[in-house]
Parts: C-alpha cells; sequence; structure tokens
C-alpha cells in the first residue's frame, strides 16, 4: 500500500506540538538545521503561549550566536529541559541555563548521535512490522 505524501507549512507542523511534548532537533550550526521551523515554533509560543514545559534534545548546537536557530526557543516557559551535546552558538539559552531557569544536561555528542541512531532503528523496525502486518 502506498502512502500519500502530505506537505504542511512550518506553522501547521508546529501547531502539532503540545505542552510537555519531547522534540529533538538535528543540525551543526546551519548544517541541517531546521529554521524555518524553530522560527515558527518560537513565533507560535510569543503569540499564543504555548506550547509550554517542552523538552528538546539536541547534538550540537544550532544558531550564529545571534538569535538564530536553538535560540528561538529560549523564551519563557515554552523549554522546561534540555539535553545537549554543544551548546556554543546559543547564546540566549545559555543565559537561560547559566541562570538555572531551564533544567540542562551536557552529554557526548557522540552518545547523542547513538541515541538518535536507535531511535531510527527502532522506528524502522516499526515500520516494516506495521506496513508487514496492515
Amino acid at each position: 500500500m502506498k502512502q500519500k505524501t502530505v506537505f504542511c507549512s512550518a506553522r501547521e507542523a508546529v501547531s502539532l506540538i503540545s505542552d510537555d511534548c519531547t522534540l529533538s532537533s538535528l543540525g551543526f550550526r546551519y548544517a541541517g538545521t531546521p529554521e524555518e521551523l524553530l522560527a515558527a515554533l518560537g513565533q507560535r509560543y510569543r503569540e499564543e503561549g504555548k506550547p509550554t514545559g517542552l523538552t528538546l534534545v539536541f547534538s550540537s548546537s544550532q544558531g550564529n550566536n545571534d538569535s538564530k536557530g536553538l535560540d528561538h526557543l529560549s523564551e519563557g516557559s515554552l523549554l522546561h529541559r534540555v539535553v545537549g551535546g554543544f551548546y556554543g552558538v546559543t547564546p540566549k539559552l545559555v543565559s537561560r541555563i547559566t541562570k538555572n531557569e531551564l533544567i540542562a544536561y551536557n552529554w557526548p555528542q557522540g552518545v547523542i548521535g547513538r541515541l538518535f541512531h536507535a531511535i531510527a532503528g527502532i522506528c524502522a523496525e516499526a515500520w516494516e512490522w506495521q506496513h508487514a502486518h496492515y
């Protein structure tokens, strides 16, 4: 059975994120960074005050030292917890962490990379099982 491909705007995509979810963002500085999605999520929070209490997991800092990338998510109660491998180009996020406004963990980038690899394998196995049985 062929699945229908569905496209949506960044704004529509981030409208699906509810309070207390765990998100992952991949990229290295700007390479592969979902800038449009991160900006849309920050904008949604500024406009609606939602979502709140998110956990963010990332392997490498995404941004430009000037309000791009993960710094879009550094406002108010949007984030509750962050697990990252390198925070170097996200000054607003780092500021919130050093003020103890967020729960933050700094794991080695390789460990987080292996975590993503394991999750992808689990998702691939689930997808294969689902398509074999339905």
